[in-house]
């Protein structure tokens, strides 16, 4: 499965799919892009990861098999933390905030290469939930497999 979206900054490619993950740096007119790193145990299933600073945090894993939520080093693509319990649901980043939606739970965290700790978590939706969220407006949206939309207000600065 190769659903993830590629995540790009500047000339690197982050590329991943249920077999592993690639960095590539793009090279000047027709050069081949260069294998910057390969990670074989990092695992985009659906949705990209985000990067925040030197770090990619991510959902690694499939649906066939318990996920993890993951922080990664950008430059060498080594794991530099995972926290178990998770599915393969969606993330995005608002500032240095992270907001998770799987398993219909939203989470809340700080993004730290320190470890995972979580400000919020909150079941919202019930069934199979593999969407990233949307945040619009000062809400967040959700959205589960089966088409049940929720919107949570955010009563918080989620750019800290």
């Amino acid at each position: 499965v190769n659903a993830a979206d590629p995540l790009v900054s500047g000339r690197h490619i982050v590329l991943s799919s249920s077999s592993g993950t690639v960095m590539l740096e793009a090279g000047g007119g027709p050069k081949e892009p260069r294998l910057v790193w390969e990670q074989k145990d990092l695992k985009w299933y659906f949705n990209p990861g985000v990067l925040i600073g030197d770090y990619l945090y991510s959902l690694h894993g499939t649906t066939h098999r318990p996920t993890e939520l993951t922080c990664s080093d950008f430059r060498s693509g080594e794991t530099v933390w995972a926290e178990e319990g998770f599915g393969s649901g969606g993330l995005m980043a608002a500032g240095n905030t992270i907001v998770l939606f799987d398993q219909g739970t939203l989470t809340l965290f700080e993004a730290s290469p320190e470890g995972f700790s979580p400000r919020l978590q909150q079941k919202i939706l019930e069934g199979k939930c593999w969407t990233m969220p949307v945040i619009a407006n000062g809400r967040i949206y959700l959205r589960n497999a089966a088409g049940d939309l929720a919107c949570v207000a955010v009563m918080t600065d989620l750019k800290r």
